[in-house]
């Protein structure tokens, strides 16, 4: 695994490779997202059903 990610996987001086760059702007991105829905008054039932139904996860308000 090590040669696919380029690091060790407890590699603490290896963390801001770009595999973790991508992770946060997927992460940021999904933010972004409940935050418009949240503007728009989505309630947040809906929020998390629509998460669900598009990226699988399950969060909570």
């Amino acid at each position: 695994m090590a040669d696919h990610l380029g690091y060790d996987e407890h590699n603490e001086d290896d963390n801001n490779t770009g595999n973790s760059k991508k992770h946060e702007s997927t992460s940021n991105a999904i933010e972004e997202q409940i935050i418009g829905m949240y503007a728009k008054c989505m309630p947040t039932r809906d929020i998390e059903d629509q998460l669900r139904d598009i990226y699988g996860i399950d969060v909570s308000p």
